[in-house]
């Protein structure tokens, strides 16, 4: 559905029949996808499947509220509520902070939005590192620019919307359709601000939130509309969190060095009730030099937690399943955070005696398969996972390539174009994965703290098409399946590359 700018509507079906419209559409219902006419009052469900194709938006303050089209979005073009779809029987459920969500027919809960953009890599409910799109050419058009006016931090997306904290100390919302500010977004100061350091903070979405750690506090918002849900203060420092089925984890070092990890319950801390549902303190035991605190990753049930020892600690959403260690690390250096790719965790591990090495364990039944990458040792940003191969950067200037069906079998190298020697280092890596099995952009900041570069290399052509930066100061990336947002985090000027599909 194309956005109403002024967020008009008068619910009784204008919503729909204002906007522009193919003469034909496809049935949603991904089974069917019958050629029906465009959705109106005579027009609501499909012919063939009886599938609804408008439903009327439930958290309008007015009623009827107004009419939208499933096939197009999930967004309320009036008030701004998010939709996600049951899985089983395709019934809109509306997104709200403190009720879980549940569809219903009755459906066992597995949900997605129609409007997916993305949830990696930085640190939200999937950790794959790779946003599915529909790439179709080796060029990209010149960039729309969108001029905030005031310097934000880094970027994330999803639900078709782009969010950034500002150095107001707000949340900010950008349709990523129009770069108009979302209308009912709710701006209210979450943070001390400050322009000097507002590119230091990194905020993360949910399926419910829009969220980050400032300090010793977690603090989180609504991604429907931006209204303060929680706050959240920890007894530990350099705090990493990740929240996925209205759990939240918090990771961070206390007083004791120790790795201290807490479970708590959003819909109670929504609520301002007793959310606490587990703590443990995880010590590092092996006299090394211990791993920073990293992001959690998230799996369908659980989270992975690296611990300072190296080893991936499963911590389960259900109350009272005692956590356990999914993967052992024996001796290893450095261990990456875990990127989670369907029932599978995919690590990068180095040591000076043993190389480098890429391990992939069952979630279930904790099986390991491995692979080495003999004279490679792999740079801290990790690995990003699409449906058939695994990706890493090796600090020096080379992409590599395995295929996840045989990690043993030798890499293939895919050239950034740069040599990186010196103080060069790889800031961001994302990958945009061709649904049409056509292979893989990667997308990447790379070079000096304040002089970062953007790059775009793909996996298997090694055409490299130019991205401009939009200007002099910190450079801050990001993307959804449509488009790629490339920022100035001290000028507020983003260049908004679409992605070219079908």
């Amino acid at each position: 559905m194309n956005d109403h700018a002024d967020g008009t509507g008068d619910g009784t079906g204008g919503d729909i029949l204002d906007i522009e419209l193919e003469d034909v559409v496809q049935c949603y219902n991904p089974s069917c996808r019958a050629a029906i006419a465009p959705p109106d009052e005579m027009h609501r469900y499909c012919p063939r499947c009886g599938m609804a194709q408008v439903f009327e938006c439930t958290a309008c303050p007015s009623r009827p509220g107004a009419l939208i089209r499933v096939a197009d979005e999930c967004e309320c073009p009036r008030c701004g509520a998010l939709y996600v779809l049951c899985e089983h029987c395709y019934h809109p459920v509306a997104i709200t902070p403190d009720r879980p969500l549940e569809c219903p027919d009755g459906c066992p809960p597995s949900f997605r939005a129609v409007s997916t953009g993305t949830h990696g890599p930085y640190g939200g409910i999937h950790r794959a590192g790779c946003v599915p799109c529909e790439f179709q050419t080796a060029t990209l058009e010149p960039p729309a620019i969108w001029r905030l006016g005031e310097p934000v931090g880094d970027p994330v997306c999803n639900f078709g919307r782009v969010f950034f904290a500002t150095a107001r100390g707000t949340i900010r919302a950008i349709r990523e359709e129009t770069g108009r500010d979302v209308e009912m977004w709710d701006q209210a100061p979450l943070f001390p601000g400050d322009p000097a350091t507002i590119h230091l903070m990194t905020l993360q979405v949910s399926e419910r939130y829009v969220y980050f750690a400032h300090g010793s506090r977690i603090v989180a918002c609504s991604v429907v509309d931006g209204d303060p849900c929680f706050s959240l203060d920890v007894a530990a420092g350099d705090l990493c969190c990740g929240i996925a089925n209205d759990r939240l984890l918090v990771c961070g070092r206390d007083d004791t060095g120790a790795l201290l990890v807490e479970m708590h319950d959003t819909k109670a801390l929504c609520r301002d009730q007793d959310s606490l549902l587990s703590q443990q303190a995880l010590p590092a035991a092996s006299g090394k030099s211990p791993q920073p605190v990293a992001y959690p990753a998230a799996t369908p049930d659980s989270f992975l937690v690296r611990d300072l020892d190296g080893n991936i600690v499963e911590v389960f959403f259900a109350a009272g399943k005692d956590s356990r260690v999914l993967w052992e690390n024996v001796g290893y250096e450095y261990v990456s955070v875990p990127a989670v790719r369907g029932r599978y965790a995919y690590l990068l591990t180095y040591s000076s005696e043993r190389g480098t090495a890429v391990f992939r364990v069952g979630l279930e039944d904790g099986r390991t398969t491995s692979g080495r990458v003999p004279g490679v040792r792999p740079a801290y940003i990790g690995a990003r996972v699409g449906d058939r191969h695994l990706y890493f950067y090796d600090g020096d200037r080379d992409f590599y390539q395995l295929d996840l069906a045989a990690l043993a079998s030798p890499p293939a190298t895919i050239f950034h174009g740069v040599d990186a020697t010196g103080d060069m280092l790889m800031d961001t890596v994302v990958g945009l994965e061709s649904t049409q099995g056509q292979g893989l952009w990667l997308l990447s900041l790379m070079g000096t703290q304040g002089d970062l570069t953007p790059r775009m290399v793909h996996s298997t052509t090694q055409s490299r098409p130019t991205l401009n930066a939009p200007g002099d100061g910190h450079l801050a990336l990001a993307a959804s399946n449509k488009r790629i947002f490339l920022s100035d985090t001290a000028t507020g000027e983003v260049s908004v590359y679409a992605i070219p599909g079908k």
